[in-house]
C-alpha cells in the first residue's frame, strides 16, 4: 500500500515528462524549419515565449519527479554543453540542486553530431573550446557571490558543490573529466571502465591533484552479472553502474510485469548480497 501511495503519482509525472520533452523538441525543429517565415511575420517574440513556456514545463515537471523520489540522485547523460546557454544551464541545474538538497550531478559532453549543432545554429568546430569556457562559467556562477563579464549574481545558489561529470574517451575529454569531478560513459566492459578510472587517477597525479577525492566513474557495464563482478568494478575505481536489470532475466523486449520481476530478482541476487558484504 505504501509503495502504491508513493509510486502512483510518478506514473503521471513520468508520462508528462516524456510529453513535455517531446513538445519542446518539436518546437525547436519547427522553429528551425520555419525560421524565415517567423522573421518575415515578426513572430520572434511569440516563438520565444512559446519555447520558454515549453521548456519551463520540462523543468517544472522534473522538479516534481525529484520531490517524489527523495532518496534518489539524478545525473544527466549526456548534456551537450556547447549547445546550451550556460546561464540558463546554471540557473536550471543550480535550482534543481537546491530543491533536491544536493542530489543532482551534471553529466556533460562536447558532442559528436554535427547535425545537432547545425539544427540549433551552433558552431561545431569550436565546441571543445566553448565547453571549457561554459563549464568554468557554471562553476563560477554556482560558487561565487558575484561574477564579472557581465557582472551578475545568481539566486538560489547551491549550498554544496554540484559535481560535473564529463563524457568521452579522447585524451582531451579524459583530461577534462579529471579536472572536474569524474567521468560518465556509455556501454563498456568492466576492464575498459577500470582503465578509465586508472587514467583519471594518473592524470591527477601528473597535475598535482592526487589528494583530491577519487573521481566518480559511471559506466553501463556489459559483462557484470554477479555480485563478484560488481565488486571487481568497485575495487578498480568504478563508482556507479547504469543498468537495466530485467534484461538479465527477460531480454530487451520484456513486458512491464517482467521488468518489475527482473528488478526484484536483481535486488535479491545482486543488491542484497552486495549490501551485506
Amino acid at each position: 500500500w505504501v509503495t502504491h501511495l508513493v509510486g502512483k503519482p510518478l506514473i503521471k509525472l513520468n508520462f508528462d515528462q516524456q510529453r513535455y520533452e517531446a513538445d519542446f523538441r518539436f518546437s525547436l525543429v519547427r522553429l528551425r524549419e520555419n525560421a524565415e517565415e517567423v522573421t518575415l511575420l515578426s513572430g520572434e517574440r511569440a516563438e520565444k515565449e512559446r519555447l520558454l513556456d515549453r521548456f519551463g514545463r520540462v523543468v517544472g515537471n522534473w522538479y516534481g519527479i525529484m520531490q517524489r523520489t527523495k532518496r534518489l540522485t539524478f545525473f544527466t547523460s549526456i548534456y551537450v554543453a556547447a549547445l546550451r546557454n550556460p546561464y540558463l544551464v546554471a540557473k536550471s541545474v543550480g535550482t534543481a540542486a537546491v530543491l533536491t538538497g544536493g542530489r543532482v550531478r551534471l553529466g556533460v559532453g562536447a558532442g559528436w553530431c554535427a547535425e545537432e549543432f547545425e539544427l540549433l545554429g551552433q558552431d561545431f568546430d569550436s565546441r571543445g573550446r566553448r565547453t571549457d569556457a561554459d563549464l568554468a562559467r557554471l562553476r563560477a556562477l554556482w560558487e561565487n557571490d558575484w561574477v564579472d563579464e557581465p557582472r551578475l549574481t545568481m539566486r538560489p545558489r547551491p549550498a554544496e558543490r554540484v559535481p560535473i561529470l564529463v563524457g568521452g574517451l579522447t585524451p582531451v575529454a579524459l583530461r577534462r573529466a579529471a579536472r572536474y569531478d569524474g567521468w560518465v560513459g556509455d556501454v563498456s566492459s568492466t576492464e575498459d571502465a577500470i582503465a578509465v578510472a586508472t587514467r583519471l587517477r594518473e592524470i591527477r597525479e601528473q597535475t598535482g591533484e592526487a589528494d583530491r577525492p577519487a573521481p566518480t566513474v559511471i559506466a553501463a557495464l556489459n559483462d557484470a552479472l554477479l555480485p563478484a563482478d560488481f565488486e571487481r568494478a568497485e575495487a578498480g575505481g568504478v563508482t556507479d553502474v547504469m543498468t537495466q536489470p530485467w534484461m538479465y532475466y527477460h531480454g530487451r523486449r520484456a513486458s512491464l510485469e517482467q521488468k518489475i520481476d527482473g528488478m526484484e530478482r536483481f535486488a535479491a541476487d545482486v543488491l542484497t548480497p552486495l549490501s551485506t558484504r
